[in-house]
């Protein structure tokens, strides 16, 4: 069976995420680029083939910046893991 491997949700104003991602356990790429998303859901620490996120421009006011880089690239998978199981 195919699997996502690249979701593309930008430039939609998109306000929040979905309480449950569904089977996304390939997703590859994820970009919410200009979005108006405040709150990134702590399961995207799941999606353990995430090598590129891109959230430049969304008014983020969780995870703190200093899980999400200058560029609004989350960081390193482990950094992500420990950001959402304290």
């Amino acid at each position: 069976m195919l699997a996502l491997e690249v979701l593309d949700l930008s430039h939609n104003r998109i306000s929040s995420c979905t309480e449950q991602p569904g089977s996304l356990s390939d997703l590859g790429v994820l970009s919410l680029l200009k979005n108006k998303i405040t709150v990134l859901p702590a399961y995207i620490a799941q999606f353990h083939s995430l090598r590129i996120s891109k959230t430049d421009q969304d008014p983020f006011e969780y995870p703190p910046m200093s899980v999400v880089d200058p560029k609004g690239n989350l960081k390193d998978q482990k950094f992500m893991e420990s950001w959402s199981n304290p």
